[in-house]
């Protein structure tokens, strides 16, 4: 619980030393020490950016689970979304689903926090797939396993990933969303790349100047593409340039590719001209699958007026977003917990 508590506050450092604490002590039980300890630093290290470790943990994990009989034990479904989400990572949105999938089956009977994040991620492949629509219904999904009066640390996390599926599908971002981020450092680079989406180079400068330098991958990586934004905003070549080399040292020694071309057609367009010009020896397999499959895949056509624009209220755009799914009433009821 330890672990996963300072996983949820993005909190890294205390979830690892909770963990070396842990894991001797609860070496007569192999369940919890190979499943549901080795299963809660997975996620941790996922968050982080530490990519190939967090592959080791989480297949360690699920060879524990399957030789020990475990594969339904709660940790078993950390171990499940760690490794969807690094399919994804890599492109293999199809496996990473099923995985994804598994792991809210396991969690939704009694585990809220496990849920709500499973379905962050089963949005996240919505959106990388183009199906924005989907992604909004999975973290309307998230949201209602936490009553709407109680304030979680782990709402950001959904919040975030609204934000950018709202700016790719060109609808509105409101005042109350960007509030809603918060002053955490995963809400301002969120709001920093609003911005800068919005080709607001200044406004994401600012953000950027409230964040200490990240320590870990994800925080650099998260930067550095903001950067290049405003570099590429501002015509500054030198800073692109810079930027996208850091990029791509962070995809070469993490395996980052779909969280890069996550932010969007400009920074697609910089990393296909600049990985023409790297050697064959340094090609990035991943990366260039995904930037080939964002520069083929067709820009979002208009949409209709957003719920925002025609003054619907949150609770009804939920509702709104069920009705394309032919759930009967009483069912659509029945997933908001009404």
């Amino acid at each position: 619980s330890l672990i996963r508590g300072y996983d949820y506050l993005d909190r890294p450092a205390e979830a690892r030393a909770a963990y070396r604490d842990a894991i001797d002590r609860w070496a007569p039980n192999p369940v919890m020490q190979q499943v549901a300890l080795v299963g809660a630093i997975s996620p941790v290290e996922l968050e982080c950016g530490n990519l190939r470790l967090a592959g080791e943990l989480a297949r360690q994990a699920a060879a524990a689970a399957r030789q020990l009989g475990a594969e339904r034990h709660f940790g078993a479904a950390d171990v499940m979304r760690t490794l969807g989400a690094l399919e994804a990572e890599a492109g293999d949105l199809s496996t990473a689903e099923q995985h994804l999938e598994a792991a809210l089956d396991i969690a939704a009977p009694g585990r809220p926090p496990f849920a709500l994040l499973s379905l962050v991620e089963l949005a996240r492949v919505a959106f990388r797939r183009g199906e924005f629509d989907e992604a909004f219904h999975r973290l309307d999904r998230g949201r209602a396993f936490f009553p709407s009066d109680v304030e979680s640390p782990l709402a950001v996390r959904g919040d975030a990933l609204e934000v950018r599926v709202r700016v790719a599908a060109g609808l509105d971002v409101s005042t109350d969303l960007l509030a809603r981020l918060g002053s955490s450092p995963r809400g301002v680079i969120a709001e920093a790349e609003y911005h800068a989406r919005r080709h607001d180079p200044k406004a994401a400068a600012v953000c950027l100047e409230t964040l200490q330098p990240g320590a870990e991958p994800r925080p650099q990586l998260e930067r550095c593409l903001v950067e290049t934004q405003i570099g590429l905003l501002e015509g500054n070549a030198i800073q692109v340039e810079r930027q996208l080399d850091r990029i791509l040292d962070l995809s070469r020694s993490q395996g980052f590719a779909r969280s890069i071309t996550d932010a969007g057609m400009e920074i697609t367009q910089a990393l296909e001209t600049r990985l023409r010009q790297g050697a064959p020896e340094l090609r990035l397999a991943a990366l260039e699958c995904a930037v080939a499959d964002a520069t083929s895949r067709p820009m979002p056509t208009e949409r209709a007026a957003s719920a925002d624009e025609v003054g619907l209220t949150d609770r009804e755009r939920t509702v709104l977003r069920y009705l394309p799914t032919r759930l009967s009433n009483r069912e659509i009821a029945s997933e908001l917990y009404v």
